[in-house]
């Protein structure tokens, strides 16, 4: 007998008129676990069945250095992708280019540092072990799904992807 692999469970819808906040704030807990999990398998099942959860904000607890009073970071899955190392690197990949391809608009949301996922790909992208021609693989189609954000800059020096790539 033929066994079917079982779908995830799924996650609340995103807001309607009808969701809660609740509900809301149970979606966002379980995007940031499994970024946090580095999940990206579980993250691609869900986003796969439900596409706006690619251009859902979440807190984290923030991880970089320090600013005085910082504690958790405003980011989505793809931020989370291109910024973590850990976790089945092929899912992680899988992730990042179903995200590119279903959900686009995702590449035009900030984190709460003002980073684009373009300037976190050219940031993070080798320390979290996106390198050299797949970082290239990856860039091609960000800045096909939205060119301006080539010239889109963040931070205090207000740094294009360019510049951090650069830098």
């Amino acid at each position: 007998e033929m066994m079917c692999a079982e779908s995830p469970p799924p996650l609340v819808s995103l807001p309607t008129e009808q969701t809660n906040a609740v509900e809301v704030n149970q979606v966002t807990i379980e995007l940031g676990k499994l970024c946090e999990d580095s999940a990206w398998g579980q993250l691609l099942d869900r986003v796969g069945v439900n596409h706006p959860l690619a251009v859902v904000v979440f807190a984290m607890p923030y991880t970089g250095p320090r600013p005085p009073g910082t504690t958790v970071t405003e980011t989505t899955i793809i931020h989370q992708a291109l910024d973590r190392k850990n976790g089945d690197p092929d899912d992680r990949i899988a992730l990042i280019e179903y995200i590119v391809q279903h959900a686009p608009e995702a590449l035009k949301i900030r984190n709460s540092s003002g980073a684009l996922p373009l300037h976190v790909l050219c940031m993070n992208g080798s320390r979290a072990g996106i390198k050299g021609d797949m970082r290239k693989r990856l860039a091609i189609p960000f800045i096909a799904a939205y060119p301006a954000s080539t010239r889109e800059t963040y931070g205090d020096f207000q740094r294009t992807p360019l510049h951090v790539l650069a830098s």
